[in-house]
């Protein structure tokens, strides 16, 4: 789910990280996917913005398209197992509730960058992921930045 509150985002993540369970971690379908088909001998390219940081995190083999930011994309996961307490409660099923305030992910705004690239690296295999992103994102009416699609 989007958090359109950056500031309060940016206190929840601190907080997080002062728990002994927080770690971080590569993550998103794209990254993680693109990381697995190299592993297993694919060309790999990856539309994603990132921090120079986090572009030296990614191995070789992956070209990654669409820009540097200043502030990496950070998805606050919070995960629980079936019969875990939570204060008086106990959980009845597994689940698990992902909070971000990416506006990257959601505006698909590294396909121009990508689209440049695509004709020329000739996949074999395409793959669209984190169209879950857009959930709930308050995009501006009237905002056709799919149609390029």
């Amino acid at each position: 789910r989007y958090m359109n509150d950056e500031r309060l985002f940016d206190e929840l993540v601190d907080e997080a990280k002062s728990f002994g369970s927080s770690y971080s971690a590569i993550g998103g379908n794209a990254p993680v996917m693109a990381m697995r088909f190299s592993r297993e001998g694919c060309d790999v390219l990856l539309a994603a913005k990132m921090t120079r940081s986090l572009k030296l995190m990614i191995p070789e083999g992956i070209q990654v398209v669409g820009g540097e930011v200043q502030r990496d994309d950070v998805h606050l996961i919070l995960e629980y197992k079936y019969g875990e307490p939570w204060g008086p409660y106990t959980s009845s099923r597994a689940n698990r509730y992902i909070l971000h305030n990416d506006a990257n992910n959601p505006t698909i705004s590294s396909l121009e960058d990508f689209d440049k690239l695509l004709l020329d690296f000739q996949p074999d295999l395409f793959v669209v992921s984190g169209l879950q992103m857009m959930d709930n994102y308050p995009f501006e009416e009237g905002n056709y930045f799919l149609q390029p699609m």
